[in-house]
């Protein structure tokens, strides 16, 4: 096989939240994708994270306040580097660690209403990642991809990350991370 490999994923799961973030947000639940480059053991993992979160309290902001109860988008855009340290018929384990960007942001919906929203949330900020993906193998393909012949195969990825966002460098009181749990389905393959 190559030493290149490329997959996908989509995912669903659950985080909970910490500090002053889990006292102002609910916990979100994120839909996303996520594709993924392999080198040889080594893999880079570019995610887009969506969460769907609410305001647990009125939040200020400088035109006025984001009212309790209030959508929530969470935004986790990621690029991590990770190392195979498992990799058989059955299972394929994957430590990660990288950046990413978070941010708890008004829904586009709930702006339009609203502009003065556009200056509430708490705006992207610089976030470090770790965690580690656990691929359940689903079987290996017999097909051939479109020009070549390939060694591919599904997963069921569970995936938990811990994200450290420094929030409290630019908005006093929202300091926490978040711990997320996720569960994929995608497919891999090396040509």
């Amino acid at each position: 096989p190559s030493k290149w490999g490329f997959g996908f994923e989509f995912f669903s799961g659950y985080a909970m939240l910490t500090k002053e973030l889990k006292t102002a947000f609910t916990n979100p639940v994120p839909i996303g994708v996520a594709f993924d480059i392999s080198y040889k053991k080594f893999a880079l993992f570019l995610r887009d994270y969506i969460g769907f979160s609410k305001t647990k309290t009125a939040i200020p902001y400088s035109n006025g306040t984001w009212e309790k109860n209030s959508q929530v988008r969470v935004f986790l855009p990621e690029a991590s580097l990770g190392y195979v340290v498992l990799d058989n018929k059955i299972l394929k384990m994957i430590p990660f660690a990288g950046y990413a960007g978070t941010a708890f942001l008004p829904t586009d919906n709930d702006e339009e209403k609203n502009p003065d929203l556009k200056k509430a949330g708490l705006a992207f900020t610089n976030t470090f990642t770790t965690g580690l993906n656990l691929d359940i193998k689903l079987g290996l393909s017999k097909r051939e991809g479109v020009s070549f012949h390939e060694e591919s195969y599904g997963f069921l990825r569970l995936r938990y990350g811990y994200t450290q966002s420094q929030f409290q460098k630019r908005y006093h009181g929202y300091q926490g991370s978040m711990h997320y749990i996720t569960i994929g389905i995608g497919g891999f393959g090396r040509a």
